[in-house]
């Protein structure tokens, strides 16, 4: 029988803790043309190479993370692209 939450945590070590959480980071400016995508697309290789798995939501109506994502030849990270009609 388990000892608890709080018992599992302390027996874990920290990469097994730090692979159970999931971290969301938003990039947004009203103002287009700040570079948004490119951070995003950045940030999310960067974490890829260190082991993590990523996806981008592509929010934008020019779709230009899942643009990139197409020409890519990698299936990761993942461009789930979303956006709100008018």
């Amino acid at each position: 029988m388990s000892k608890g939450i709080d018992a599992d945590l302390q027996s874990a070590s920290r990469s097994e803790i730090k692979a159970e959480i999931m971290k969301t980071i938003a990039v947004v400016s009203q103002k287009g043309g700040a570079g948004k995508t490119t951070i995003a697309v950045n940030l999310a290789i960067a974490a890829e190479r260190r082991g993590l798995h990523c996806a981008i939501v592509d929010l934008d109506p020019q779709s230009s993370a899942r643009c990139w994502h197409d020409i890519r030849r990698k299936e990761t990270p993942v461009v789930i692209s979303s956006h709100s009609s008018r």
